[in-house]
């Protein structure tokens, strides 16, 4: 799957189970490039962030591991 994929993905199936309702990911596409956008509410960027910001870069390290395998690059930035 590209990482587009699998984030829609954790987007539908986990980003609920975890109790984040107020997470919307937009995302553009370019020739070797994806570029995620996280909107993410208040109540819910801590746990989107995780200490020390581990949670996010556990996501940027499984997608950028992804986009690897498949020749592209990934970023994801958190906005509000």
């Amino acid at each position: 799957h590209s990482p587009a994929v699998l984030l829609s993905d954790v987007q539908k199936e986990d980003v609920h189970l975890l109790g984040l309702d107020a997470v919307r990911i937009d995302r553009i596409e370019t020739e070797k490039v994806d570029i995620f956008f996280l909107h993410v509410g208040k109540e819910d960027r801590g746990r989107v962030l995780g200490r020390g910001g581990r949670t996010i870069g556990a996501l940027r390290t499984f997608l950028e591991g992804v986009a690897a395998r498949l020749d592209r690059e990934v970023v994801v930035e958190i906005v509000d």
